[in-house]
């Protein structure tokens, strides 16, 4: 999935800010608190106003991904 991500990013790196986090990374802890990392993989699409837009559970297709991003884009 990691693969599909980044073909997104090349996409659309000059409209979407991409962040992959590491749950084993200390750091991170207060990000995961803040949008309940409950399990990997877990994608937390974001809006302008960095309000959640849509959370996606589980291993996620291609198709899905890029879906998911469209509809993110079309609700800007």
């Amino acid at each position: 999935m990691r693969s599909s991500v980044r073909r997104l990013e090349e996409t659309y790196q000059d409209r979407i800010d991409f962040h992959i986090l590491n749950i084993d990374h200390f750091s991170n802890r207060t990000l995961m608190n803040r949008y309940r990392v409950m399990g990997i993989p877990m994608i937390v699409l974001l809006d302008v106003e960095g309000d959640v837009f849509q959370t996606l559970f589980g291993y996620q297709t291609e198709e899905q991904l890029w879906a998911a991003v469209e509809a993110l884009l079309a609700d800007q």
